[in-house]
Parts: structure tokens; C-alpha cells; sequence
């Protein structure tokens, strides 16, 4: 007697389009795509430009803050790299989304918080005031005397004066530093029919202001 196995009964088959469209009948708010986007994907991440990162003491500097939560708020200037290592002077204020550079000199860090408490930073960094620098070439040309002053508010942070000489206006050399409480200083001797430049910068600790220069 022969046995007989049970005849072969496939697994029914499911009918994905078909389960689909019975539970989606009637719902018409539902979307597939919307309910598999992660909450926060779309979302740019929090960040801080600024449109100068060098400005003098004193100057203003544009804050661009962008993606993140609104609204933004600042938190106040965090100084960090002073010349004397300590926030000796005011690192400044924040107002309308515009730094104004305080008493500080050196790199201060700004901090941007978005609604959501994420941060994001931008840097600045403090320059000196710029001296003024006059000259005169007198004794047939071939002395040359000049003089320089700095800004009196300014002059608790001054440490000295850098000055550069050039005989093309292009290429520099040191001629010298001088210190926080000179005024100016002499060339003796220099050919008559030769062209000088010279480039003065403000010292502050390790810091330079921008240079000033006149050519005689």
C-alpha cells in the first residue's frame, strides 16, 4: 500500500498593493514620504561668519548667523588670547547682531545660540589703533626726519613702534623699533637722488596694527 503525502499546499500569496490600499481607504491626510523624513533632517546646522575677522580696537565687525532654530541669540565676547593673557581691557559688546571691538587686544571668541540651545563660534581678532607718521627730507635731501604720534586714548596698550624702510617701495626691511614713548627719528647721510618708503606699525604685546606709510 502505497502512502499518499499530503498534497503540496504553497503559501498564500500576499498582495502588498492590495493590504496597502485597503488600510490607506479613507485616510487621505496620510503620506508615506512625510512619515519616513527623520525629524531634523531638513535642518541646516547652526552657524557664525563675520564680514571682517580682523578690525581695530574700538571698530565694528557684521554678524551672519545662519541655519540653526530662530530665534538667535549672542552671548557676550569671550576673550581668550589677550597680549597681556589676561582680559585686561573690555573685549566689547554685541548689538544687533553687530560686534563693536572694546579695550581688548588680541583674538575674541563670539558665541551664537540658536532656540534649540546649539552653538556655533566666530573669531575676531583686535588690532591696535594705526599711528600717524609725517616726514621732511631737509640738508640737500640727504636727511630725512620723521615723526609719529598714537592715539592718546589708546596708549595703555601701546608697547612700541615697528618701522620699515624701502629704496623700491615694495621690498621692506626693519629699521628698527622703537619704543612706546618715542616721537619720531632721523636718517643722516642718504643719497640725495634716491627715493625712501616707510611703513610704521603700532606694537601691542605680540599684536601689529595696520601699517602707515609715506614715501619722501
Amino acid at each position: 500500500m502505497k502512502d499518499h503525502a499530503a498534497p503540496h499546499r504553497p503559501f498564500p500569496r500576499l498582495c502588498l498593493p492590495g493590504i496597502l490600499a485597503v488600510l490607506l481607504a479613507g485616510c487621505d491626510s496620510f503620506s508615506l514620504p512625510d512619515q519616513f523624513i527623520l525629524p531634523g533632517e531638513d535642518k541646516v546646522v547652526l552657524a557664525l561668519a563675520v564680514d571682517n575677522a580682523v578690525v581695530q580696537r574700538n571698530g565694528s565687525v557684521g554678524l551672519l548667523p545662519s541655519g540653526g532654530e530662530k530665534p538667535y541669540r549672542f552671548d557676550a565676547p569671550s576673550a581668550f588670547d589677550l597680549s597681556t593673557g589676561t582680559a585686561t581691557y573690555g573685549v566689547g559688546y554685541i548689538t544687533n547682531a553687530t560686534y563693536t571691538a572694546g579695550g581688548a587686544i588680541g583674538k575674541v571668541r563670539i558665541t551664537l545660540r540658536d532656540a534649540g540651545d546649539a552653538t556655533a563660534f566666530a573669531y575676531v581678532t583686535i588690532l591696535p589703533p594705526k599711528p600717524t607718521l609725517l616726514g621732511e627730507r631737509i640738508g640737500g635731501n640727504q636727511t630725512i626726519n620723521l615723526t609719529w604720534t598714537f592715539p592718546a586714548p589708546d596708549a595703555e596698550i601701546l608697547t612700541g613702534f615697528l618701522l620699515e624702510c624701502s629704496t623700491d617701495g615694495s621690498a621692506f626691511t626693519a629699521s628698527g623699533t622703537h619704543g612706546k614713548d618715542s616721537v619720531g627719528t632721523s636718517f643722516n647721510n642718504l643719497n640725495a637722488s634716491a627715493g625712501y618708503t616707510y611703513r610704521l606699525r603700532a606694537l601691542s604685546g605680540t599684536y601689529e596694527s595696520e601699517p602707515v606709510t609715506i614715501s619722501l
